[in-house]
């Protein structure tokens, strides 16, 4: 079951994800649902993934595994934090009695974190790319995936890199200049085509940067001397 049910509620949160980033676009109710949403699926991926580390066991510590768990660690530290913030900005759905953040503060603190949030989830799969591979159904090893789930993740991922990657060269984006370009998009005069290359730029590059780092880290792990 969990085989099965992982490739879906991963897909469904990346969507809700990339929805969430164009909240420029929809309405204010609109994206407070799909907030609600996110952090159902948040909650699931990790229930569902805490499930499975424990099942496999105690792995030995590597600094790859260090390197994983400090950017799972930041990601979920940014995702309270933007729901913290997105709490004190709603105002649609549900307005709170108390909020965490003023208004004045939590509106640009929560721009920021969407954004590098967004950031750190691509370098996340970067550097578990085989695993998020295997879920979605790359790899053919991972027969319990219905075929067309396969299918429809071979799909996704090549035309998300293509994308990606032209993306990036068509608006001359690099890795040096990710940070400085954060704040600009979420600009409401910025058109929705552009919007939509602009992130799946950054996504590709991000994740660039997790395999790179992920490459790095082993490298420089099978130079160490071994224990034992």
């Amino acid at each position: 079951m969990n085989k099965t049910t992982r490739p879906i509620i991963d897909s469904f949160m990346m969507g809700l994800l990339l929805t969430l980033i164009a909240h420029t676009f929809l309405p204010g109710t609109f994206h407070e649902a799909v907030g609600l949403g996110f952090l159902a699926t948040v909650g699931w991926h990790l229930r569902l993934s805490l499930r499975k580390s424990r099942g496999a066991g105690r792995a030995p510590y590597s600094w790859t595994r260090a390197s994983q768990r400090l950017i799972e660690i930041l990601l979920a530290a940014n995702i309270l934090l933007l729901a913290a913030t997105g709490l004190s900005l709603a105002r649609h759905l549900f307005v709170l009695a108390y909020s965490p953040f003023r208004p004045s503060l939590a509106r640009p603190l929560h721009r920021i974190l969407a954004h590098t949030g967004f950031l750190l989830v691509g370098v996340h799969i970067g550097l578990r790319l085989p695993s998020f591979l295997a879920l979605v159904g790359v790899r053919r090893q991972r027969s319990a995936t219905p075929r067309f789930l396969r299918f429809a993740g071979y799909l996704a991922c090549s035309l998300a890199v293509a994308f990606g990657l032209a993306a990036a060269v068509r608006r001359g984006y690099f890795l040096f200049d990710l940070s400085s370009n954060l704040m600009r998009f979420s600009d409401p005069e910025e058109p929705v085509a552009a919007f939509l290359v602009d992130h799946a730029a950054i996504l590709s590059m991000s994740i660039i940067i997790g395999v790179s780092s992920r490459r790095s880290i082993r490298g420089i792990e099978s130079r160490l001397p071994k224990k034992g």
